[in-house]
């Protein structure tokens, strides 16, 4: 039942581990982008609800907050190297940019 503080608190602790488990997720190269964008997303909602009352899982989802930061970075890094190196292909004419398109 929305707005009971029991359910309240089971829904807030249940997100905070939900967003630790998503932000190691996160870290995966590619597919990390994903679950970063839901801890990112409820972030902001549970951090909000962790204000309001003791969530004894906040150390999880502050951690989740953080690796999916990570995640989102270094995802961003594998992305930026992917296409230099793709670039550099194309220049080298090891690959031709009819190759490359989908």
């Amino acid at each position: 039942m929305p707005g009971n503080p029991a359910s309240d608190k089971i829904h807030l602790i249940e997100g905070s581990l939900a967003c630790y488990a998503r932000g190691w997720l996160s870290l995966i190269p590619l597919l990390g982008f994903l679950p970063a964008f839901l801890v990112l997303m409820e972030y902001k909602e549970l951090k909000a609800m962790s204000r309001q009352q003791w969530n004894a899982a906040y150390n999880y989802l502050r951690t989740g907050f953080v690796l999916s930061l990570i995640g989102v970075f270094l995802n961003l890094i594998l992305m930026g190297g992917l296409i230099l190196l793709v670039i550099r292909l194309i220049q080298n004419g090891v690959l031709s940019p009819e190759d490359v398109m989908i």
